[in-house]
């Protein structure tokens, strides 16, 4: 929580006053905030049309940022990365990943690739450097025929100042991508050069080294799962389950709960669990229209229309001739009524009512007008699995492929818990009794 007063600003060390004078000078707020026993200072850089927020702790890095004169700096995207149009440079974080998944030590992998060139020692930065960083001056020169030049190697005081996060006492030695002799003025400039540049040169690593390289980014806000609310805390002791659940589609949704990282991912294989039950509910909605045809008074099996409506129910409602939004609709009908639905998204009503998050989502309207609550619900996942695919069925026809870094992704998060309750709910509506 923010204070104010003067008062509270004893508490601050002299250069944390220092930074906060320095920035309030310059037009820029500053929040004095209170965590883990530490009075910190929020401070921001511009970043295109918002603002990137940077903690300061502790007298150095207070100290550093004064004198790089960080609101001469600009930050890129979601990346940690920074440009200085003054000097026409550009530095963002990198990381390594194994092709186990798992990240590798980024200077042990670079170590590997033709050119790399290592030097003597170098000393702590502002005595503040991580213990078991990297002790070596090292970098990775990248040829250029043009008047750049690129470079992978330890991060600059810069980069320390600008990217490291966290309310931490000591902060780590990142390594960057640096690429200098440019001539850039504009935040969007800035930021294209680095997609395009890097987005080139680490899948020429991937190709010829074998090495997975990737710009590291800013962590999106968490958000509270809904199922931290939805349920209260069950207080009776565990007991052997009295059904037991298909194993395939058991088997995605136990994969899809072990990849929160990537909610792309996630998304598609919790709609892949309804998707095993297509074919059975689409085909109990068959057996319901078929029963209500042959059970009224008015049907004659010796009438040859009569024997011909009851033949194009069943042809016209076989897997390849229904589509698959309308069988996911049969589906999420089949497995979850309209009371137990409104229940749940009404653990968020706000956001589901807005919907303008994720283009090619239509809100949910909950009074009871127009589609059945269950229907739109259909129609909504069908529509963002449209977007990740990047199918045509969409009902929106200028929804673009949902990318896994976008803007966009970022408010997946609800979209999820929708997906996962509706796999919940299908996995428990196929479900059969428990014979050991």
């Amino acid at each position: 929580m923010g204070t104010s007063g003067s008062s509270e600003y004893s508490t601050l060390s002299r250069e944390l006053m220092e930074l906060k004078n320095y920035a309030e000078s310059h037009g820029i707020k500053v929040v004095e905030r209170k965590s883990l026993k530490l009075t910190y200072l929020n401070i921001t850089i511009q970043n295109g049309r918002d603002r990137r927020t940077i903690s300061v702790a502790n007298d150095g890095h207070a100290r550093t940022l004064r004198s790089i004169k960080f609101n001469e700096y600009v930050a890129l995207g979601s990346f940690r990365a920074f440009a200085s149009y003054s000097k026409g440079t550009i530095e963002a974080a990198i990381l390594t990943v194994l092709d186990t998944g798992t990240r590798a030590s980024t200077l042990e992998a670079l170590r590997n690739i033709p050119g790399f060139e290592a030097d003597n020692p170098v000393d702590s930065i502002d005595g503040e450097s991580e213990e078991g960083e990297d002790d070596e001056k090292w970098r990775l020169p990248i040829e250029s025929k043009n008047s750049w030049k690129i470079e992978v190697s330890p991060g600059s005081r810069e980069a320390i100042a600008l990217i490291s996060q966290g309310v931490r006492r000591v902060y780590t030695i990142p390594v960057t991508l640096k690429i200098s002799g440019l001539h850039i003025s504009e935040h969007d400039e800035a930021l294209e050069i680095l997609e395009t540049l890097s987005g080139a040169l680490f899948f020429n690593f991937e190709l010829r080294y074998n090495i997975v390289t990737m710009l590291r980014r800013v962590p999106s806000a968490k958000y509270q799962s809904l199922f931290l609310s939805d349920y209260d805390d069950d207080t009776r002791k565990p007991h052997l389950p009295r059904f037991k659940y298909a194993e395939k589609p058991l088997s995605l949704y136990w994969y899809a709960r072990t990849s929160s990282e990537m909610p792309l991912l996630q998304y598609l294989a919790f709609y892949q669990v309804l998707e095993f039950y297509f074919l059975h509910f689409s085909q109990n909605e068959v057996v319901q229209r078929l029963r209500q045809e042959l059970q009224h008074p008015r049907f004659d099996p010796s009438s040859d229309s009569n024997i011909a409506k009851v033949i194009s129910l069943v042809n016209g409602h076989g897997r390849g001739a229904i589509s698959e939004r309308d069988q996911l609709k049969a589906t999420i009908r089949g497995c979850v009524d309209q009371e137990s639905i409104k229940t749940f998204l009404e653990l968020d009503e706000e956001y589901f009512k807005e919907s303008r998050k994720i283009s090619g989502v239509r809100p949910i309207r909950f009074d009871g007008k127009g589609e059945e609550l269950r229907d739109q619900v259909a129609d909504r996942v069908y529509d963002i699995r449209c977007r990740i695919v990047h199918t045509k069925d969409s009902k929106d026809p200028k929804s673009e492929l949902l990318l896994p870094f976008s803007a966009e992704v970022k408010w997946l998060g609800r979209e999820v818990d929708l997906v996962r309750y509706l796999a919940q709910r299908v996995l428990i509506a196929g479900s059969v009794p428990m014979q050991i």
